[in-house]
This record gives C-alpha cells, structure tokens and sequence, in this order.
C-alpha cells in the first residue's frame, strides 16, 4: 500500500485492481489506506517533534517539510 500512502501521485493501479489482487474488497483497501496514512500522519509528527524545541513549531516545521518536498 506504500504507493497510496501520501496521494500525491497516481500509484498506477486503482483501489478495484488492488483488491482483486490482493483477494480483498475495494472498501477494505480504502479502509487500510486511510488507517495507513492516519498512522503515517502521527509518526510523522512525532519524528518532527523531536526535531523542534517546542510543540508550538510542529506545524510550521511540517509546512515547511511539505513545500521543500512539492518544490
């Protein structure tokens, strides 16, 4: 599932054809996905929590990460 894991960019395959290849339902997948990214979202926090000197910067620090990336 790391391919969908930031919806930027198109995996290549649709939720349908990962389903079947996985011999789960799309609604499950979906499902997994977006668990997949809640968690992805918290570690991700967490990391760049320990990077900052306050709880305050998490946020800015995280715009930043995203803009540098996108650039």
């Amino acid at each position: 599932l790391e391919p969908y894991l930031t919806g930027s960019a198109a995996p290549g395959r649709s939720y349908d054809e990962l389903a079947r290849e996985l011999d789960m339902s799309a609604a499950a997948i979906r499902t997994a996905v977006s668990r997949l990214r809640k968690r992805y979202g918290e570690f991700l926090r967490l990391e760049v929590g320990r990077t900052v000197s306050s709880a305050d910067e998490i946020d800015k620090e995280l715009r930043h990460l995203f803009s540098v990336v996108q650039s």
